[in-house]
């Protein structure tokens, strides 16, 4: 055990109004405490190992449509227009539908691109401009 950190410790067990710990007490407080701090990086160890395969398993399930589908749909840019998404086992993933301009069917396309899982994509978005509202 490191020599300043007990004495360290048996400062602050003083000045907290504690009876002065001797070096051998000092010295199971540490033990004590670097015990507890292993068991739980172990534990935070063992819950990140779980979260992160659940992770997994939840992107496995979710297929190539799905992720596709997710990533366009969360991009706020892209959200309300109306993209149809299909993807077969090859991984290859056909966008269709109606999109505002030239840059949203250029970042749905790379979106798509970008996605595990997905070999190529078709492109048969169409861009169309909103109709003026009529006076």
């Amino acid at each position: 055990m490191n020599m300043r950190f007990l004495m360290c410790l048996g400062l602050i067990t003083m000045l907290m109004g504690g009876a002065p710990v001797t070096a051998s007490a000092q010295e199971g407080l540490g033990e004590r405490l670097g015990k507890e701090l292993d068991e739980k990086l172990n534990e935070l160890s063992r819950e990140l190992k779980e979260g992160w395969s659940e992770v997994e398993s939840f992107v496995d399930r979710l297929g190539v449509r799905g992720r596709v589908y997710s990533r366009i749909h969360w991009d706020k840019a892209l959200a309300s227009q109306p993209i149809g998404i299909e993807a077969n086992d090859k991984g290859v993933v056909v966008l269709t539908g109606k999109v505002k301009d030239e840059a949203s069917r250029q970042k749905a396309v790379q979106l798509a691109e970008d996605t595990l899982g997905v070999n190529e994509v078709v492109d048969r978005l169409k861009v169309v401009q909103p109709e003026e509202p009529q006076i």
